[in-house]
C-alpha cells in the first residue's frame, strides 16, 4: 500500500484499487492536489476487502472494472452491504461504460460511473463531489415513518421477485427454507433465530436478479467467464439488502454474501474460512446444496437421497462445516418428510429435445 499524506487535519482517506500499476501512478497523482485527500492504493482486491473487513475504512473507494479474483462490480457490492447503516461510498471506472454497466454499478450503489481515463481535473471534480456527498449524507440507515409491510409479508414479496428470474424448481426455496429450519433446530439454536431463517433462507439467491439472462437460462455448462459474472450473485445479494433493517434483514444478507464459501476457505466471494462464515449461511449452504443436488434441473438429473446425502458427508470439513454436516445427518428423517410434503415441481426451463 503507498500513502499520500496531507498536512491538513481533515483528512479524507480514499482508496485506489485497480491492478494496474500505471493507472494506479496516475490516478494518485491526479489525486495529490486534493486538499486533505489521503490516498491508498490496492493492487489486490480481494486483500484490499479482506482490509476493509477488519475494520479499514475509507470513505470513498475508486475501484477498476475489470481486476482478476473480485472485478470492481463484485467489490462495489461487498462495500454497499458491509456497513448497511453507514455504507462506504464508490466509483465504478471503466475503460467504456455501456448502459448495462452503469445500470448494474447504480444498482448496487455506486456513487459514480467513470469512463477512464479522465483529465486530471475531471476526476478531481468527480472525487471532490462524492466526498462532499459522503461527508453531508452521514448515516444511510436513518428510518422515516410511514406505512409497512408486515416483516413476513415484504420477505414473501422479496422471494417471489428473485423467482422471477431464477426459478429452475418452483419450490426450492421454500424446501431449502425448511431444510434449514431442520438443520438450526439440531444445532440448538432458538425457536426465533429458526423464525429468521425461515423468512430469510429464501432470499439467499436473489443477487441473481443481476446475472444476464444468457447465463442463468444456459441449459450447458458455464465456460470460466459466464462463471465468474454468476459468482458475482453473492455480492450483489448482500447489495440488493442493504440498508439498516430488523435482524432478520441483517440475516438475509449474510446469507446471500457468504452461502458460497466453503470452510476451507476456497470459496467466494471473500475466502471465508470455518467459524468467519455466519452460521446461518453455513447453514444454508448444506440446505441449498442438498435440494439442488436431489432436484431435477435443465443441465441434470435428479441425484438420488443417498448420492446426494453422501456427497454432503464426503465434503465435511471441505465445503461443509462438520459440525452442519452432522445436524444435517441428525435432522434427515425431518428434511426428508419436508422433501416429500413439498415435492418436486417440474423445472420451468426445460432443454430443447
Amino acid at each position: 500500500m503507498e500513502l499520500i499524506t496531507h498536512s491538513d487535519s481533515d483528512e479524507r482517506p480514499v482508496a485506489v484499487v485497480d491492478d494496474n500499476a500505471a493507472d494506479c501512478h496516475w490516478i494518485r497523482t491526479a489525486l495529490r492536489p486534493l486538499e486533505g485527500c489521503l490516498v491508498s492504493v490496492h493492487r489486490d482486491s480481494r486483500r484490499f476487502l479482506a482490509a476493509v473487513m477488519a475494520g479499514e475504512r475509507p470513505r470513498l473507494v475508486l475501484v477498476n472494472y475489470q481486476m482478476p479474483l473480485v472485478d470492481g462490480l463484485e467489490v462495489g457490492a461487498t462495500l454497499s452491504s458491509l456497513h448497511p447503516e453507514d455504507p462506504i461510498r464508490w466509483i465504478l471506472m471503466t475503460g467504456r461504460i455501456t448502459d448495462e454497466i452503469e445500470a448494474q454499478a447504480r444498482g448496487l450503489g455506486a456513487s459514480d460511473v467513470l469512463e477512464m481515463p479522465l483529465r486530471g481535473e475531471e476526476l478531481r471534480r468527480r472525487v471532490r463531489k462524492a466526498l462532499t456527498l459522503a461527508a453531508a449524507w452521514g448515516p444511510a440507515g436513518e428510518t422515516h415513518a410511514g406505512a409497512r409491510l408486515p416483516e413476513s409479508d415484504l420477505f414473501d414479496v422479496l422471494a417471489r421477485l428473485a423467482r422471477l428470474r431464477d426459478d429452475t424448481t418452483g419450490s426450492h426455496v421454500r424446501r431449502m427454507a425448511r431444510y434449514s429450519v431442520c438443520i438450526a433446530q439440531q444445532l440448538g439454536c432458538s425457536q426465533s433465530h429458526r423464525d429468521a431463517l425461515l423468512l430469510a433462507a429464501p432470499l439467499h439467491d436473489i443477487g441473481k436478479i443481476g446475472v444476464p439472462d444468457r447465463i442463468l437460462n444456459k441449459p450447458g455448462a458455464l465456460e470460466p467467464d459466464e462463471m465468474a459474472l454468476m459468482r458475482r450473485h453473492a455480492a450483489y445479494g448482500a447489495a440488493v439488502l442493504r440498508g439498516a433493517g430488523s435482524a432478520t434483514l441483517v440475516m438475509a444478507r449474510a446469507i446471500a454474501l457468504c452461502h458460497h464459501e466453503r470452510f476451507d476457505g476456497g470459496g467466494y466471494p471473500q475466502g471465508l474460512a470455518g467459524e468467519a462464515t455466519p452460521l446461518e449461511a453455513r447453514i444454508v449452504a448444506v440446505a441449498d446444496v442438498f435440494d439442488a443436488l436431489t432436484t431435477r434441473r435443465p443441465y441434470k438429473a435428479a441425484w438420488d437421497t443417498e448420492a446426494a446425502v453422501n456427497f454432503i458427508r464426503a465434503n465435511s470439513g471441505t465445503q461443509f462445516d462438520p459440525a452442519v454436516v452432522r445436524a444435517f445427518d441428525a435432522a434427515l428423517p425431518m428434511i426428508l418428510d419436508v422433501k416429500f410434503a413439498l415435492g418436486d415441481e417440474p423445472a420451468k426451463e426445460q432443454v430443447d429435445a
